[in-house]
């Protein structure tokens, strides 16, 4: 009892299930040691509230069952975003962005294909512009969802977003 107790403290409340657990070499893309225990941890407290239903998008195994969610909408121009390269800024004053690394997060996209839970996973180290684009990746939306076998399945998966500034030649 006390283990299963701790278990659960330790997963913020949510009881672990046989399909959520962790494989190695089922993630990509390739992580640092420390992202890699965000992930694995996002992962398994996800699957859990998903009652061991979510899949990861880059699970090996299902090469050929598994079809990607396609058609990504982005969100409609609303006035809160003040869209740069695609991604809402919420803040007056861009940070020198030519000098920032690519952000990556995890995110779980519904059967449905909405995004409910996003987690950076590597940061750029400004915090403002992470928080910017994990609100710019909660806007988004797919036209459809991904399938295993063809039917509709919630899936873990990733985005990676990267700031390419051209100067004059």
């Amino acid at each position: 009892m006390r283990v299963a107790c701790l278990l659960l403290l330790l997963l913020g409340g949510h009881p672990v299930h046989a399909a959520c657990e962790i494989e190695p070499g089922h993630s990509l893309p390739k992580l640092s040691t420390a992202a890699a225990r965000v992930r694995d941890a996002f992962y398994i407290a996800e699957c859990a509230r998903a009652g061991g239903t979510l899949i990861d998008s880059t699970d090996p195994t299902l090469k050929g069952r598994l079809q990607p969610p396609h058609g990504m909408i982005l969100p409609k121009r609303r006035a809160e975003f003040a869209l740069f390269g695609g991604i809402g800024i919420h803040y007056g004053s861009q940070p020198n962005l030519d000098e920032l690394p690519p952000v990556i997060l995890a995110f779980v996209l519904d059967a449905r294909s909405s995004v409910q839970n996003v987690m950076v996973l590597e940061g750029s180290g400004n915090k403002r512009y992470d928080a910017a684009v994990v609100e710019f990746l909660r806007h988004v939306r797919w036209k459809t969802p991904a399938t295993l076998d063809g039917t509709p399945i919630p899936v873990l998966a990733y985005f990676r977003y990267s700031i390419k500034i051209y100067g004059p030649d």
